[in-house]
């Protein structure tokens, strides 16, 4: 069943082109030791639509494993792919009815102050609706949806990105279809005509909050509106659909660091782990070639691995807590603290990666809290 997570009595929770204006170069005011950086442009124009944008970067006098680190002050400014001179990142659509603005600090080591880069982005003329994402966390956000026309109906619904994948769902229509189908059920299982059902239940008019809770840390979810008219046999779409990505927050990480052995007789692994500088929880997963979390020898762990063994461990959490296993059994069972041996019987003749990483608790729940660190090994006959 589809999960529509909010309606107008009862909130349904989820467990789950570019423009660059030129400027004269940025110096940075107050080097130190002699470091010296400048970005070009400083100042960016961006159109309702968004887009990718590159700035150009240098930096006199580098120091030695130095690197450049951007941090908006918005998350509609995101996605930064660092280069050796430039970096680029992505501005959203701008569902909101007003032209916004945002700032992206661009830091350097041993630089007091970085370097300003300002992004000014244009509202779109015809929007029906403004969207605005507030309170974002690792697992919770709010969605602020204001429409243009106060006496309109509408829907607005929150789903994950998942969702769109298992229903084979790529177009508009086929969403909105989707939709239909979906309250026309819930009216039937009521007794109740859709119109009714729409009125009553699942449709808005104004202002309104939608608080979406214990969602899964590093996930994706798309909230999405659309304005409705209600007819005698039900209801059609009034407006174009409007929607937000909105990605779910990774906990900050702390610098845990893992030693272990792995020692394999046929299909036993044995694992000898010892945690050098954490003292609390921590988890271990291993994964065998060819499944979508194995990670080939020599890749790096970057963000992108870290979020999908984030989202690895919640799932097992929350599997477990959909079980009536309480937290503290969860963490009995499946993680470790200290150091411990362990032995599992795996495939045989299987590459598998090992990955471990600290846990800790991050808004009431056990999250990853760690860059995963990650031993390879094969199993024998």
């Amino acid at each position: 069943m589809k999960r529509v997570l909010y309606f107008v009595a009862m909130l349904l929770c989820m467990v789950y082109t570019s423009a660059c204006e030129q400027q004269p170069i940025q110096e940075e005011p107050t080097p130190q030791n002699g470091v010296k950086l400048t970005i070009d442009p400083q100042s960016i124009s961006a159109s309702y639509e968004g887009g990718t944008f590159t700035v150009d970067y240098t930096v006199e006098n580098p120091l030695n494993g130095g690197s450049i680190l951007a941090i908006p002050n918005a998350s509609w400014v995101k996605d930064f792919v660092y280069e050796q001179s430039t970096f680029s990142f992505t501005v959203e659509f701008n569902n909101t009815l007003e032209p916004r603005s945002a700032d992206v600090e661009i830091k350097y080591p041993t630089l007091a102050t970085p370097a300003i880069l300002h992004i000014e982005q244009d509202a779109a003329a015809d929007l029906a609706f403004s969207i605005n994402i507030e309170d974002l966390t690792t697992m919770k956000f709010t969605g602020i949806v204001t429409p243009k026309d106060k006496q309109m109906r509408y829907v607005a619904i929150v789903t994950s990105t998942e969702y769109f994948a298992s229903k084979k769902i790529s177009t508009e229509a086929e969403l909105v279809n989707d939709d239909y189908n979906y309250y026309a059920d819930e009216a039937y299982a009521r007794s109740m005509t859709l119109a009714d059902y729409m009125n009553d239940y699942a449709s808005f008019q104004g202002d309104i909050e939608i608080p979406v809770n214990y969602l899964i840390p590093a996930s994706k979810y798309v909230l999405y509106v659309y304005g409705i008219e209600i007819t005698e046999n039900g209801y059609k779409q009034a407006t174009p659909m409007q929607h937000v990505v909105v990605e779910t927050l990774l906990p900050t990480l702390t610098d845990a660091s893992f030693d272990m052995k792995i020692n394999v007789n046929g299909k036993i692994a044995k694992f000898d782990m010892n945690p050098r500088n954490w003292s609390g929880y921590y988890g271990l997963d291993f994964y065998g070639e060819g499944s979508a979390s194995y990670l080939e020898p020599g890749t790096e762990v970057d963000d992108e691995y870290t979020k999908l063994i984030a989202r690895n461990w919640m799932n097992t959490l929350g599997k477990a807590l959909d079980s009536y296993y309480s937290i503290d059994e969860v963490l009995a069972l499946y993680c470790f603290s200290g150091r411990q041996q362990y032995s599992y019987e795996l495939r045989p003749e299987v590459n598998y990666v090992a990955v471990i990483y600290a846990i800790d608790f991050v808004e009431d729940y056990p999250q990853l809290v760690s860059k995963p660190k990650v031993f390879h090994f094969t199993t024998g006959k």
